[in-house]
């Protein structure tokens, strides 16, 4: 049975459902605020298993070329700099987990994934257009006048559907503060992701 479904949100998550989606012969329309894509972001970390999902998709080939493969995991004291230990990344993850552990730049990654949904005969992707409210009835949903028979919403923390969905539902600060950066790389040391540890604070680096 094909199905008809709608994406709220065209960022990772929402590319990779409507990849994933029509696979099994779904049509999907992604709805995307942004008027277009843009190379925003910094790092992103994608585990064996994140891997696992774009083999199944096709499209590790193409995320291995723009991605980087650490040799190690290193922790260190953030005071210091001091090691504390080292982890074999490279060989541990490929051997235990069938598949490796890479680092890339999130907007990189987008690209693969939006020019995979691009192609895509089963996927229409729509820019410039925010759903912040849609008709359900026991048969189907109604988004932008059209019906749909399921709807994701993949459209981040600031969801302008989770009111709908959910009153209560609630966005709980927690008082966390991340922040990401990119800068020139300069020598030829080894290849890590580094976790400089603190008390209150942490710093993970990596080479993208």
């Amino acid at each position: 049975m094909t199905l008809k479904i709608a994406i709220s949100g065209g960022g990772i998550a929402g590319l990779t459902a409507a990849l994933t989606l029509s696979k099994f012969g779904h049509q999907v329309t992604v709805f995307e605020q942004a008027k277009s894509f843009e190379d925003i972001g910094a790092g992103i970390q994608l585990s064996p298993n994140a891997n696992h999902v774009l083999k199944s998709l096709g499209l590790f080939d193409a995320v291995r070329a723009i991605s980087f493969e650490p040799e190690v995991l290193q922790l260190a004291n953030g005071k210091t700099g001091k090691n504390l230990s080292i982890l074999p990344f490279k060989n541990l993850m490929q051997q235990r987990y069938g598949a490796p552990y890479l680092v890339a730049h999130r907007g990189d990654l987008q690209a693969v994934l939006l020019s995979a949904a691009t192609a895509n005969p089963l996927i229409q992707i729509q820019t410039g257009t925010l759903i912040n409210r849609f008709n359900q009835s026991p048969d189907d949903i109604e988004i932008a006048r059209e019906k749909f028979d399921f709807l994701i919403v993949a459209d981040g923390i600031h969801s302008s559907l989770r009111a709908q969905i959910d009153p209560n539902a609630k966005v709980i600060a927690d008082g966390q503060t991340a922040w990401r950066a990119t800068v020139p790389a300069s020598g030829n040391g080894q290849s890590a992701v580094s976790v400089f540890m603190n008390a209150k604070a942490h710093m993970v680096t990596y080479k993208m």
